[in-house]
């Protein structure tokens, strides 16, 4: 396969405040206290593909971090292996602020399109957690042939629960035995759609990993972001490390809105195909998802730092500098920090967007 990657590591994680934050963000999280953070876990498993290049696009102010992942990730066991076969560029790429990931997509396009090559683009999310490793290799090779064909390919997760933390995706004609177009995209549903889609066998967890050509992408927001198209034609053929391609990428961002890809291109376009992917996946979308996806001791708790307990069951305590101690709590979750101190219902999770928005709202910004 000729594979180019981009890696979008911009998001701050809302949900998994107080730990994620705008000054520590999700990607740079550790799932355990010995572990790599959830970046240098992705940038491992893009290294399976052998890409030629590794454009990682991310907020100016989270740069120097990734710089320090990338320099972790060339010593480790896969690059070395790599390297005795090919070379790899990466491609730190600075937004000067976060407009989600319509824009950054937009960017990667055209900064690969810029080297006038037939490679076909893998997109990941920094921050999600894949394992079987042979399964995903199996599902990018599956999509890098559709995306050989002209479409923009994504990868749909099969539903092992009504879950109603995840957009889905609603497939419509079979291609073949490993592929589907695109019916439609769906927004995070409430309880009772999510039932509906998880008893149907049409659906799929939208995992907002893309395959594709970038010539390809770039017809796409040609076709439904236009405005957004020909700003960034500016960037076309501008050397990455110029200082003029940052100045350049500032002004564009100033002249452009925010949006999503899921939006602004794929829930509109006709040519969007889903390769259904047999490994497991979590976007880690919440501390329930984070829970899930962990060791547990013999009563269901996930205890990481400085924690003690008696009588809990089905609990996740985070330690931060400080003991956390729990005595006959079930089902909650607790995650300490520095300046705050999370207390929840396992089963509302996903309230806690809510609450970083109640802060800032309330003027306490430094919290967020």
């Amino acid at each position: 396969m000729q594979i180019d990657a981009i890696i979008l590591a911009g998001g701050a994680g809302k949900r998994l405040w107080p730990q994620s934050r705008k000054t520590s963000p999700k990607h740079l999280l550790k799932l355990s206290d010995d572990g790599d953070t959830l970046l240098y876990m992705t940038i491992i498993r893009t290294l399976l593909l052998a890409p030629q290049r590794v454009l990682i696009i991310t907020n100016k102010d989270y740069s120097k971090e990734v710089y320090w992942e990338i320099d972790k990730v060339k010593g480790s066991e896969e690059y070395l292996k790599l390297i005795e076969k090919q070379d790899i560029l990466f491609t730190v790429i600075q937004e000067p602020q976060s407009m989600n990931t319509a824009p950054a997509v937009a960017t990667g396009a055209y900064v690969l399109n810029s080297d006038n090559n037939s490679n076909v683009a893998v997109m990941f999310p920094s921050d999600h957690l894949i394992t079987n490793e042979q399964f995903f290799l199996q599902a990018i090779k599956s999509a890098y042939s559709i995306a050989k064909k002209g479409y923009v390919v994504t990868l749909g997760i099969a539903p092992t629960g009504p879950a109603t933390g995840y957009g889905y995706i609603e497939t419509e004609n079979r291609k073949g035995k490993r592929w589907y177009t695109v019916k439609s995209f769906k927004e995070k549903p409430d309880e009772k759609t999510a039932n509906k889609y998880f008893n149907s066998e049409n659906y799929y967890y939208n995992s907002g990993m893309l395959i594709f050509r970038p010539v390809d992408m770039i017809k796409e927001f040609d076709k439904h972001m236009p405005g957004l198209s020909n700003e960034m034609r500016k960037i076309k053929g501008v050397n990455v490390a110029d200082p003029a391609f940052g100045r350049l990428l500032a002004q564009i961002y100033k002249d452009i809105e925010p949006e999503s890809i899921d939006y602004g291109i794929l829930e509109k376009s006709k040519n969007v195909a889903v390769v259904p992917a047999g490994f497991k996946w979590s976007d880690l979308g919440s501390w329930a998802s984070l829970y899930d996806v962990l060791e547990k001791d013999d009563n269901g708790n996930v205890l990481t730092g400085d924690v003690i307990q008696i009588n809990s069951t089905g609990s996740f305590i985070r330690g931060g500098k400080r003991l956390v101690a729990a005595a006959g709590i079930n089902d909650l979750i607790v995650i300490d920090s520095d300046d705050a101190l999370l207390i929840c219902d396992r089963g509302s999770a996903e309230g806690v967007k809510a609450i970083v928005n109640l802060l800032e709202e309330k003027g306490h910004k430094k919290l967020t």
